[in-house]
């Protein structure tokens, strides 16, 4: 396995994969969705562990009973609890019972001593369901982590959309790669029959479509190419709740397409967090010639994908500043920006893109495929 020293996090050193899963908003299912996705690779192969990092509101107590409570140690560090299913797992919530009411400043500390104290051992993947909200104690986490790969947890509606934005803004900032975006609870089930009919046309023409823009505003911005979504059904909490992971049961009532979401999503964990490792995959770089006032598009090869004029880029910039946000119209035009404009700085963003600091004073975001779709179209 491919170990990995991450600091004084003695815990994790033979951990090969650390995948944190987020919310901005609490509500959302992020604690459920780590739940089933731990699940899911157990079913395909992988050991799997689950660390709660909410100290105020564990989770894990309740949705993943321990088969015993006793507490094993492995030299000065304690081993993880195990649950039905082969999933390690450890919480502040099985050792303190509650939440607790720890002041800020002291919970970075108490979060550096569990991950210290625990040993998880070699173990393939170690889910982290990370606490709500984009601070301090998040940014800390990834640092002391050494995250692979995040997921981020949503729900459809404006709100929870623009905490998603939050989110993937603050993995960023510490360069941890997206994975994918869990878009939860998007339909809900309704019984359909006699004189519920026409209560369920009036529910599906309040609740259709909401969160949609904001949702394609997101994806598109920050370059997403992952973005589930997993349907709103009761059973998916009941099970969770009672110490059952829903991914765990085989049964109908057409579950197959929430466990099909399930099982899309754990795939592309195995997947991004190989490629991370052996480098980015769509990673690109931009070198400008002055003599054409041209950009030229490489790959991580240094093999030319193509060619475009630095002012038809700049042009394609699809910020809020350049393009208006509701509408799609694009606010700057081709004739607006200077015959001459060229990129004075770049850098890679994340495993999804490249910043260009223009020679007019603006920056631009541009994911890899987008780089590749414009030059694809200039060929």
């Amino acid at each position: 396995m491919d170990g990995k020293e991450v600091g004084l996090c003695t815990g994790i050193t033979k951990v090969s994969n650390i995948v944190a899963i987020s919310s901005c908003k609490g509500g959302v299912g992020k604690s459920t969705t780590t739940v089933n996705l731990a699940y899911t690779l157990r079913s395909l192969g992988y050991t799997c562990g689950i660390f709660d990092a909410d100290i105020y509101g564990p989770s894990l107590p309740t949705m993943l009973p321990p088969l015993s409570s006793t507490v094993n140690f492995v030299g000065s560090q304690i081993a993880p609890l195990e649950v039905e299913g082969g999933v390690k797992v450890m919480s502040f919530g099985y050792i303190n019972g509650e939440g607790s009411t720890i002041r800020g400043p002291m919970l970075n500390k108490v979060l550096k001593q569990f991950i210290d104290i625990t040993s998880w051992g070699d173990i393939d993947y170690l889910l982290v369901d990370m606490p709500p909200g984009t601070g301090d104690v998040q940014l800390t986490l990834c640092q002391m982590l050494n995250v692979t790969g995040a997921v981020i947890v949503g729900a459809p509606s404006e709100v929870a959309w623009v905490d998603v934005d939050k989110g993937i803004g603050m993995f960023e900032g510490v360069e941890v790669p997206i994975i994918g975006v869990v878009e939860n609870m998007v339909e809900e089930e309704i019984f359909v029959g006699g004189e519920w009919e026409e209560v369920v046309r009036e529910v599906e023409g309040r609740t259709e479509g909401v969160g949609e823009e904001d949702r394609i505003r997101v994806v598109e911005a920050w370059g997403i190419e992952e973005c589930w979504k997993i349907p709103r059904r009761k059973d998916i909490a009941v099970m969770g709740d009672g110490g059952t992971p829903f991914v765990t049961t085989t049964g109908g009532g057409g579950g197959e397409e929430a466990r099909g979401v399930y099982m899309e999503i754990g795939e592309s964990i195995v997947r991004s967090c190989s490629l991370l490792k052996s480098g980015p995959p769509n990673g690109l770089s931009i070198e400008y010639f002055t003599s054409g006032k041209e950009v030229s598009i490489k790959d991580g090869g240094g093999r030319e994908v193509g060619r475009v004029g630095g002012k038809i880029l700049r042009a394609k910039c699809g910020c809020a500043e350049c393009v208006e946000e509701l509408t799609g119209r694009r606010k700057i035009q081709l004739d607006m920006i200077d015959e001459d404009v060229r990129p004075l700085r770049t850098g890679s963003v994340g495993n999804y893109g490249m910043e260009v600091e223009w020679s007019d004073g603006h920056r631009s975001l541009y994911p890899y495929k987008q780089l590749r779709e414009i030059v694809a179209g200039e060929s």
